[in-house]
C-alpha cells in the first residue's frame, strides 16, 4: 500500500506518520529522512537502536548490509549532492526487485520532494521512473510505502506523468486539523449556473447555500444516500444545529455523514429496535 501525507509544518506529519510510524511497525523498516531535532529512532518493542547510515554515502550503500538489519535509518543530509541520492534509492529498488520479500516491509521518507525519483531504470525489458517503481512495489501487500511532503501539488509538479496513477493508488492523508478550516468560502460561478441552482433550492424549499452544500456532498459521495429528500432535510438539520437521528441498516449514510467531520448533532442506529430501545430510555431519564 501507498500513502501519501501531506500538511505544513507542525502539523503532527512527521511524528505520527515517520517517528511513530517506523518505531511501532512489525516487519522491517527502511526510514528514510533529514536528521531533525528531538528525532528519537529507539525501537519501542525491541528497545534496539536503528542502523544509521548516511544515503549519500560516496562509496554507495552496502545494500546487503543494509537489508541484514531490522531496522535501518537513512539520513539525507542537510546539504549532499543528488545523484548520490539517487544511486542509493536505485540500489534498494533493484534489491528488491531482484531478491523478492521474506517479511513485511516499511518504507517510509520524510521528504520525498527532496529526491529526484524522475531517473529512469530498467526494470526487466521495461524502463520506469524511480517513483513508479516504488508505486509498483508498495502494490505487494506485504509492502507499505509512506511518502511525506508539505504540499500535494509539489509531487504534481515534479511527476506529471505519473501524478493521476500517484494519486489513484495511494492512500492521501492531510495532516491539516478541521478547526483550521473557517467553513465558510467566497465563491464566484457563471449566472446561468448561479440561476439555476437558485431554482432548484426554492423548489426544494430549502436555502441556496443549504442546497449548494447538499449538491457539494451529493458529488463527494457519488450519491451513496439514494433518498434526495431525506439528504436535503438532513443537511438542513446540520447547517441548523438542529438533532437529527437516522436508522442505517445498511451503512448507507456513513460514508456521508464522515465527509461532514461526524456531527455531533446527528445520532445513527443500526436498527429499529436500536433506536427504540434509545426513546425509551432517553424518556425515562
Amino acid at each position: 500500500m501507498n500513502t501519501i501525507v501531506y500538511g505544513k509544518s507542525g502539523s503532527g506529519k512527521t511524528y505520527n506518520y515517520f517517528i511513530k510510524k517506523i518505531n511501532e511497525f512489525d516487519g522491517k523498516v527502511i526510514g528514510i529522512s533529514y536528521l531533525e531535532e528531538n528525532m528519537n529512532f529507539e525501537d519501542l518493542e525491541s528497545n534496539k537502536k536503528f542502523k544509521k547510515y548516511r544515503l549519500d554515502d560516496p562509496k554507495g550503500l552496502n545494500i546487503e548490509e543494509v537489508f541484514k538489519h531490522d531496522k535501518v535509518f537513512l539520513e539525507i543530509p542537510l546539504e549532499c549532492e543528488e545523484y548520490l541520492l539517487t544511486n542509493n534509492i536505485i540500489k534498494i529498488i533493484e534489491y528488491l526487485y531482484k531478491n523478492g520479500l521474506k517479511e513485511k516491509l516499511l518504507i517510509d521518507i520524510n521528504g520525498i520532494d527532496s529526491l529526484n525519483l524522475e531517473h529512469m531504470i530498467k526494470i526487466g525489458n521495461t524502463e520506469v521512473s524511480l517513483i513508479k517503481a516504488l508505486l509498483d512495489i508498495s502494490k505487494d501487500p506485504r509492502v507499505d510505502i509512506v511518502m511525506i511532503l508539505q504540499e500535494l501539488k509539489i509531487l504534481k509538479k515534479q511527476y506529471p506523468k505519473e501524478y493521476d496513477e500517484l494519486i489513484k493508488n495511494s492512500n492521501i492523508i492531510c495532516t491539516r486539523e478541521l478547526q483550521s478550516y473557517s467553513g465558510e468560502y467566497k465563491l464566484r460561478m457563471p449566472r446561468s449556473l448561479h440561476k439555476r441552482l437558485m431554482e432548484e433550492a426554492v423548489i426544494e424549499g430549502v436555502s441556496f447555500n443549504q442546497y449548494l452544500v447538499y449538491k457539494l456532498m451529493g458529488g463527494s459521495t457519488n450519491n451513496i444516500i439514494r433518498n434526495s429528500e431525506i439528504k436535503i432535510g438532513l443537511m438542513k438539520n446540520i447547517l441548523e444545529g438542529k438533532e437529527s437521528h437516522i436508522i442505517d441498516n445498511d451503512g448507507e449514510y456513513k460514508a456521508f455523514l464522515e465527509k461532514l467531520g461526524n456531527p455531533e448533532n446527528v445520532k445513527v442506529f443500526n436498527s429499529t429496535k436500536e433506536y427504540s430501545n434509545y426513546i425509551q430510555n432517553k424518556e425515562k431519564i
